[in-house]
């Protein structure tokens, strides 16, 4: 237990914060499970949170490294992180009681699922991280997007 603590509270900033994120998303989680799912309010909310939860979840556990890897969690964490605008927007449009734009957030939901598949297999909007052990023993995580602007690039000539 020391060692865990050491990890997440002392040697690691980047994986306490979104631990502590996780926690508190969970504990909202377990609050509106109770509550019935008599309105698209609620329902939309557990969605969010479900969305947060992938989020931090999949970033805590990239950090911690736990199987099936690197990646999937990487991909895991992109899924929640695209899909919260437009479950916030699904909750707004049921609260002000906005009618008629089921079919938009049914297609907006389409394309980030088909744009989070597409990096999934190509990595060409935004590639993994590359992990790499540093000389004390640590790891570290580069973001690039030197694959990402090819992709960018092909689409400013075809539009």
């Amino acid at each position: 237990m020391e060692h865990f603590m050491n990890l997440v509270l002392i040697k690691n900033i980047y994986i306490g914060i979104p631990m502590a994120a996780l926690i508190c998303y969970l504990f909202l989680l377990f609050c509106f499970l109770n509550v019935a799912e008599k309105s698209s309010e609620v329902r939309d909310l557990k969605a969010i949170l479900s969305a947060l939860l992938s989020w931090t979840g999949g970033a805590v556990l990239m950090r911690l490294q736990i199987s099936p890897g690197i990646q999937f969690w990487y991909h895991v964490s992109l899924m929640g992180l695209f899909t919260i605008p437009i479950l916030i927007y699904d909750f707004l449009f049921h609260y002000l009681d906005i009618r008629g734009k089921d079919r938009f957030l049914y297609g907006c939901m389409a394309v980030t699922v088909s744009a989070v598949l597409l990096n999934v297999f190509t990595g060409c909007i935004l590639p993994p991280p590359e992990v790499q052990i540093m000389a004390n023993g640590g790891i570290s995580y580069h973001y690039h997007a030197k694959q990402a602007s090819g992709c960018w690039q092909q689409q400013r000539y075809f539009c």
